[in-house]
């Protein structure tokens, strides 16, 4: 292996272990999102991270979030899940992401941190349009639409430059494990109710989100 590549592991392996011990969940996610470009960039697979690679990695990881809204959850997943290599279903109130070992722990870690800023943007929002007009009908779904369209705009711009793809293998053993046993139901989502600056403000704050969360001299 050459020299540039093997410094490029070790510095994945090092964000990593950033991103699984940080307390801090804005640089844990940024540490994931930076892991996940790398391993994308320079077409690092999870057998040389040290991982043992077989259909034995491939498997689900179950993600509850506290909260209700089912529908804002269930649409960050699944922009999230196609962008690192996962598919996705629902159980109960669990999203599960289902892929490889690495790209589940890391889609998860993502998705975790981005539902609480969205969940905490969008009540800000909620509670400044009560005050200013007595009513804030549609805010909260009206912001989430954007806050994922913009994660979902500023994400794919990377997977396809970097060609991510969800694996082959990931996707035949989840037709026969998953969608042929009858546990997938639909993951599509509808929003009610939409003004533009909202969701203008929303799509920024996603946007952001992704952006300003990468990490070039973490290690």
């Amino acid at each position: 292996m050459e020299k540039d590549k093997k410094e490029v592991i070790e510095k994945i392996r090092k964000i990593m272990a950033l991103a699984e011990n940080n307390p801090n969940e804005n640089e844990a996610m940024a540490a994931a999102l930076k892991a996940q470009k790398l391993m994308a960039e320079y077409h690092v697979d999870e057998k040389e991270l040290g991982q043992k690679v077989t259909e034995d990695n491939i498997d689900t990881l179950f993600c509850p979030v506290e909260g209700k809204s089912q529908k804002w959850k269930l649409r960050l997943a699944v922009v999230l899940a196609k962008n690192f290599r996962c598919n996705i279903y629902v159980m109960g109130s669990d999203v599960c992401f289902y892929g490889y070992e690495e790209d589940r722990q890391i889609c998860a870690d993502v998705y975790k941190t981005l539902y609480k800023i969205g969940s905490k943007l969008s009540d800000k929002k909620k509670r400044e349009q009560r005050q200013m007009y007595g009513t804030a009908k549609g805010v909260r779904n009206t912001f989430c639409l954007g806050f994922v369209d913009g994660i979902k705009n500023a994400l794919e711009k990377q997977c396809t430059a970097l060609m991510i793809v969800v694996p082959k293998e990931v996707n035949d053993k989840f037709k026969t494990d998953i969608q042929l046993s009858g546990k997938v139901r639909n993951t599509s989502v509808k929003f009610n109710a939409f003004r533009k600056d909202i969701y203008d403000e929303g799509f920024i704050k996603g946007k952001e989100a992704i952006e300003q969360r990468a990490i070039e001299g973490v290690v």
